[in-house]
């Protein structure tokens, strides 16, 4: 949760994980640079942002369905709902106009991170 790992400068409403990339035996993961910078944006700088995050996000997500494919994992019906509510949200961002939008962030930044640690306790599950 928010206030896991300690992070000051990760604000109250930054979500499931303001600091969620940031595990001990991990790299930092750019989408927690991305979002964070989504989060201190304007409406129209979110505007500007968004083919870049829709294109991160469906990378992270090809990333994630491959690392599952490769440990031969099948998706259960919790996944494939964070992963739709993740993809509606990617089809929903453009028709948005800016002010829109920065309400929408911080509860897509939710579904995101849901999905980002649905993921990791998998993984972490399957490395034993």
């Amino acid at each position: 949760n928010a206030s896991q790992g300690g992070s000051a400068e990760a604000p109250p409403t930054a979500g499931v994980g303001g600091s969620a990339g940031m595990q001990q035996d991990e790299a930092p993961d750019p989408l927690d640079a991305h979002m964070e910078m989504m989060r201190g944006a304007s409406g129209q700088e979110l505007e500007r942002m968004l083919p870049e995050h829709r294109q991160l996000v469906a990378n992270t997500i090809a990333q994630y369905n491959r690392e599952m494919r490769d440990m031969n994992m099948s998706a259960d019906a919790d996944w494939n709902a964070a992963l739709d509510a993740v993809r509606q949200d990617l089809v929903r961002l453009p028709e948005l106009t800016p002010e829109e939008l920065k309400s929408f962030i911080p509860e897509h930044e939710v579904r995101i991170n849901e999905l980002r640690e649905m993921h990791r306790e998998m993984m972490s599950g399957m490395k034993m």
